[in-house]
């Protein structure tokens, strides 16, 4: 693995960028999250996550975190992100000024996956109570309020994860 990033027109499949995002021993990004409108790119490495235009396949920016990104997910607005991180926690970033909104406390030390409702009210949080790289055994789905004060409804689901 040499550590790029290729874009591909999904209809012609003619390679549109290529961008190289992380060099040495880490061997994969996390979280890859396109925009609804397909506008914007978003992948986590380490404990960053770095966003692009997809047209020119410039970086817009970086966002550093407080511990390893598993998984990233952008608002269907494209206004917010949101960065499952190794600790548990989910940091909600403001993508126009670049700044931490709020840190969600899951509870959760395998975040495997996240995702903004359709109105982008609501996000929905997969993982393992289990810390890395244990990532398996009976998973939790927390669904977290964004427009109200950001507890958790309903109680989480409990998954047997095979």
């Amino acid at each position: 693995m040499d550590g790029s990033l290729n874009l591909y027109d999904s209809a012609s499949l003619q390679k549109l960028w290529t961008t190289q995002i992380f060099t040495g021993s880490i061997w994969a990004a996390e979280g890859l999250s396109f925009s609804a409108d397909n506008t914007l790119l978003a992948a986590g490495v380490e404990n960053t996550v770095t966003v692009w235009n997809t047209d020119s396949g410039q970086k817009l920016f970086e966002l550093v975190q407080a511990d390893n990104v598993l998984e990233a997910a952008l608002s269907p607005d494209g206004r917010r992100l949101a960065a499952g991180l190794g600790n548990g926690d989910v940091v909600i970033w403001d993508l126009a000024t670049q700044r931490s909104l709020q840190t969600l406390n899951s509870t959760l030390g395998c975040i495997f996956s996240i995702d903004f409702s359709p109105d982008g009210t609501h996000l929905a949080v997969a993982g393992t109570p289990g810390e890395l790289p244990y990532c398996n055994g009976s998973g939790l789905v927390s669904i977290w309020d964004l427009a109200g004060d950001m507890e958790r409804i309903p109680a989480p689901l409990k998954l047997r994860l095979m």
